[in-house]
């Protein structure tokens, strides 16, 4: 009489669970979209797309650039606030023209969830941009952040951006500098003013918008000097427009170094105050602002939560 192996019929009997579950589990990839082959096509279909963006950047071809933006795309910034779509096309419109010569996307991490991908990207580029002397200075930039694309019937669209700067690197004209503020880029933005200050700026005068952004410090005023007379104090989500004659002028918070500024009629330039820490108190530090976020608290300051506060004429 033979005699039956007892491993063997564990086996047996465990076989059609073990093909079950694997075959569910691999229904169940595809529904949702994250099997192996369909990772692998999406993930071609993006590197497609960010191939075709990093050439129309080169370009410049702006047009073909924000075709890849969702109706509803937003850029979520460090703290917390967001700008939508128009407020970037806004913005954008003001910034003196940067001249690209290499840009490349490069996919670190991706993770499909049904029609949605969450891209994890690394981009490097190398530019040129305006400095204030007139010149244009040489750059090159890296970072990562983190992407938020859906599969349209157009194809591929960006809903939204963030994790901004994240291991981010800058060299300006062969020197690491920490931020675009220790580069003396142009600032003098061509802007369409708004209603209420257009007939001021025709007359000759030039605008500055000095501003705040929420930082959290609720006890701390920062003061704002120009040629060192008071002309402002702002806390968190605050900002002063200050109206000037064609000239030169020192403007500064409580924390040197100064910003000196010659001024042209009829034009906007914007400088954002930052709180930086120190003992007793932390301090302002007072910093010139390429234009993204300045022109959206002069244009539209509702969107940031920013409050305008009066000139201090008591000083």
């Amino acid at each position: 009489m033979k005699r039956s192996n007892p491993d063997q019929k564990i086996w047996w009997c465990s076989a059609p669970l073990i093909l079950i579950l694997s075959l569910c589990v691999n229904a169940l990839a595809q529904g949702a979209g994250i099997g192996e082959s369909g990772e692998q096509q999406i993930r071609r279909e993006l590197i497609t797309v960010f191939n075709e963006r990093d050439e129309a950047t080169k370009r410049g071809d702006v047009e073909r650039v924000q075709s890849f933006l969702a109706d509803d795309y937003r850029i979520k910034l460090p703290n917390g606030r967001y700008i939508t779509r128009t407020e970037l096309l806004t913005a954008k419109s003001a910034v003196p023209q940067i001249l690209y010569s290499e840009m490349m996307t490069t996919i670190e991490k991706l993770k499909i969830v049904g029609d949605k991908a969450i891209v994890h990207v690394r981009e490097s580029a190398a530019f040129k941009q305006p400095l204030k002397d007139g010149t244009m200075g040489d750059f090159t930039s890296s970072g990562r952040r983190r992407e938020h694309w859906v599969k349209t019937v157009a194809g591929w669209k960006l809903q939204l951006t963030d994790n901004l700067g994240t291991d981010a690197r800058l060299t300006f004209n062969g020197k690491r500098v920490k931020s675009i503020t220790d580069v003396p880029i142009a600032h003098t933005l061509p802007s369409t003013p708004n209603a209420e200050d257009a007939a001021r700026l025709a007359a000759g005068k030039a605008l500055v918008v000095i501003y705040r952004l929420a930082d959290g410090a609720f006890l701390i005023n920062l003061p704002v000097y120009q040629d060192e007379r008071k002309v402002a104090t702002l806390g968190g989500g605050n900002y002063v427009k200050l109206f000037l004659a064609p000239g030169t002028y020192i403007l500064r918070s409580d924390k040197q170094p100064a910003e000196t500024i010659d001024v042209g009629a009829n034009r906007i330039y914007y400088f954002e105050v930052k709180l930086k820490p120190g003992f007793p108190r932390g301090r302002g530090s007072l910093l010139a602002d390429g234009g993204l976020i300045g022109s959206q608290v002069y244009k539209l300051p509702q969107s940031l939560k920013m409050k305008k506060v009066e000139i201090d004429d008591s000083q």
